[in-house]
């Protein structure tokens, strides 16, 4: 589908912006949206659940700082990026980073330790999904530009894209196993209809998008349950791409030799939690 002007003018003219709190997110929030109105008057509020999904390995997944300390990091990780490659970045100056860096930033709930250094599972993902999405939904604002990752992108396409989405149970109970096992079911087997059943939406469910690539999603909020809540329609804006089947196989493959060598080396304990590698 291609962007409209209306999309557009929704894109310059959104009323908020929440960013992970990931250095390489936060990076891309204020260079990326640098002279943006809403980013300019408004700053931005970092957001921990929008944070990377942590898979096997996920270092990149991980953070380093906490609260106060974490502009302070963009700050240096800008700068010594720009002295490391100042051929290809002239226009980062220091001036340049100053003024990047200028931007309030809300540390919100960054102040606590907010990333896990283990591997996430179904539930943990699923229950971030549904904090973020209830963020969304009961705010003031009508348009949210979200910088954040990928792979947590994806999942929240799965997850709404044809509606459905409950949250998986993290409590081990009887009860709760029970639940999970039926959610994990409704999930394998979810059918899909109408534009959801097409090929982009099916797209956004299978393959990841490209770095520094552009979504737009427009959610259908207007039921008071949850889990009838979806992406109605979605767009990709601004030229974004998907990442090459070729490319992602690549990286499927190199993650696969990394963390069997990291695990031979017992660098890596045996794991247990079931999710997907990148």
């Amino acid at each position: 589908p291609t962007p409209t002007e209306e999309d557009i003018e929704k894109f310059v003219n959104a009323d908020k912006v929440l960013s992970s709190p990931l250095t390489r997110a936060l990076q891309t929030c204020l260079i990326g949206l640098e002279g943006h109105k809403t980013l300019t008057d408004k700053g931005v509020r970092l957001h921990r659940q929008l944070r990377e999904v942590k898979n096997r390995i996920g270092w990149d997944a991980l953070g380093k700082e906490t609260g106060e300390k974490i502009p302070v990091r963009i700050a240096s990780c800008l700068t010594e990026e720009a002295k490391a490659r100042a051929e290809e970045l002239k226009d980062l100056t220091p001036e340049e980073v100053k003024k990047l860096t200028s931007v309030e930033i809300d540390l919100n709930d960054t102040f606590s330790h907010w990333w896990d250094p283990d591997r996430d599972t179904k539930s943990e993902i699923s229950e971030r999904i549904t904090d973020i999405m209830h963020t969304l939904r009961y705010c003031d604002e009508e348009t949210i530009i979200c910088t954040g990752h990928s792979l947590f992108f994806r999942e929240i396409c799965r997850a709404y894209i044809g509606g459905g989405h409950k949250t998986i149970p993290q409590k081990l109970g009887k009860k709760e196993k029970k639940e999970r096992e039926v959610i994990k079911k409704q999930q394998k087997t979810k059918e899909y209809n109408g534009w959801a059943a097409t090929e982009f939406p099916q797209a956004l469910i299978k393959r990841k998008l490209n770095n520094g690539a552009c979504l737009m999603a427009n959610f259908d909020f207007s039921s008071d349950q949850p889990e009838k809540w979806e992406i109605a329609s979605a767009k990709l804006m601004f030229g974004s791409k998907f990442k090459s089947e070729k490319k992602a196989k690549e990286d499927k493959e190199l993650e696969e030799k990394v963390y069997e060598k990291l695990q031979s080396e017992g660098q890596i304990p045996e794991d247990k939690n079931v999710v997907s590698p990148a």
